[in-house]
């Protein structure tokens, strides 16, 4: 396991120097500050809001007084940060839509309507989960 672990930080490292090589190599400075802006606000986004809600969402599932079974909570609380950061990604796009732009082929598209299937996929998704985790649970105790 430590051997797997240690394989999967190398492999990350790598990869992430790789992009840092590679956008040094084709961005101008003023388009490398752009990404380092919205670097530092995708993880503000992540831990000043994301992160206290899954929070807030944890605290609640676990004292609604409702025995969830084995995983039912850990899958809502997955759907909740996928369903978060899908919003932190596609609110760019969605402001930088809204903003416009000269070429008409950049953000061509119905971003509001892709975030919004997406997220029914993702909450359908967790439904499903947790049906049958429950349903599980109800015959284990049969």
């Amino acid at each position: 396991m430590i051997v797997a672990r240690l394989a999967l930080v190398v492999a990350g490292a790598a990869l992430a120097g790789f992009g840092v090589v590679a956008l040094a190599q084709t961005l101008s400075l003023g388009a490398l500050l752009g990404v380092a802006v919205w670097l530092v606000g995708a993880v503000a986004l992540h831990d000043g809001v994301l992160v206290p809600v899954i929070a807030v969402l944890r605290h609640w599932l676990r004292r609604t007084g409702r025995a969830w079974p084995r995983g039912a909570t850990a899958a809502i609380e997955l759907g909740a940060m996928v369903a978060g950061a899908l919003v932190i990604f596609a609110g760019a796009e969605l402001i930088a839509q809204g903003q416009g732009n000269a070429n008409p082929t950049i953000l061509h598209g119905d971003y509001a309507q892709r975030l919004l299937t997406a997220l029914l996929v993702v909450a359908a998704a967790v439904a499903v989960v947790v049906w049958a985790l429950v349903r599980r649970d109800r015959r284990s105790r049969r």
